[in-house]
């Protein structure tokens, strides 16, 4: 009986609730990212990436509605360095191979370049609420809004080895060269992400829209927090996703097109 009850008042609200909203357009388009500040060393975060929005319209004479927005950047990460190596706790790197590197470079025939290279993929999942506004032959949306962020870090060695066998034939050296991606383990995690957002369109057609805008986002650091429950099922490893992030406010730059449902 209790569970006929709660079915009933959920399946009345979802109708309620689809009463009141409506499908408005849909938003696909690209973004520039770039992080203003960051931890764990790094001083530079820069990305590109494509992003899908649905706008929900609360009510028929409204100007309040709801986005759910997500999509996917890529980011180059600087500095990544001889530092970066060391602080990634790689522990092949760590107990063996940094001092392979090392025994074979002493021989003169052998000669190595590493380049470390270091990137950011995100994929958000956001809900943002605001309000339009006309502005001349503009509409204009501005909220505020939440999300989770999942992510992965990357990190891995460019490796370009060469080793000199002289005296091959006639006194000649012949040099051979040989290049290789060397990659660590991905750090993997979900944060929190709030921002605030600000989006301008200019209908092109009678259904399609020119769109640009910016938004802020920021990561709340809550390194302290080791788990999150809610009721029986509880996340852990919180604090650690927290820590292996590097961004803290990010500032996006968007251009796509809108089409009207």
């Amino acid at each position: 009986m209790r569970f006929k009850f709660i079915t009933l008042l959920i399946l009345t609200f979802i109708t309620q609730f689809k009463s009141q909203v409506k499908l408005e357009n849909i938003t696909l388009g690209s973004e520039f990212s770039y992080g203003i500040r960051g931890t764990n060393y790094v001083t530079k975060a820069v990305g590109f990436g494509f992003v899908g929005e649905l706008k929900l319209k609360t009510g028929e004479n409204s100007r309040w509605g709801i986005r759910f927005i997500s999509g996917y950047s890529d980011f180059k990460v600087e500095p990544s360095d001889s530092m970066t190596i060391e602080r990634w706790n790689w522990d092949y790197w760590k107990i063996w191979y940094r001092n392979h590197v090392r025994s074979l470079i002493v021989d003169s025939n052998y000669a190595v370049d590493l380049n470390p290279e270091q990137r950011l993929y995100v994929l958000p999942v956001k809900v943002y609420f605001g309000r339009d506004f006309d502005l001349g032959k503009v509409n204009f949306f501005a909220g505020f809004g939440a999300g989770l962020v999942f992510y992965e870090r990357a990190f891995w060695l460019n490796e370009t080895w060469w080793k000199k066998f002289p005296n091959v034939s006639g006194g000649e050296t012949y040099v051979f060269q040989y290049s290789f991606k060397n990659n660590a383990p991905s750090k993997k995690g979900t944060v929190l992400n709030l921002g605030l957002k600000v989006e301008g369109r200019y209908r092109i057609t009678k259904i399609a829209s020119l769109v640009f805008g910016f938004e802020f986002e920021h990561y709340p650091s809550v390194n302290k927090i080791e788990k999150v429950e809610f009721g029986k099922i509880t996340l852990g490893g919180v604090g650690e996703s927290y820590k292996n992030f590097i961004l803290r406010d990010v500032f996006k730059l968007i251009i796509g097109f809108s089409f009207s449902y």
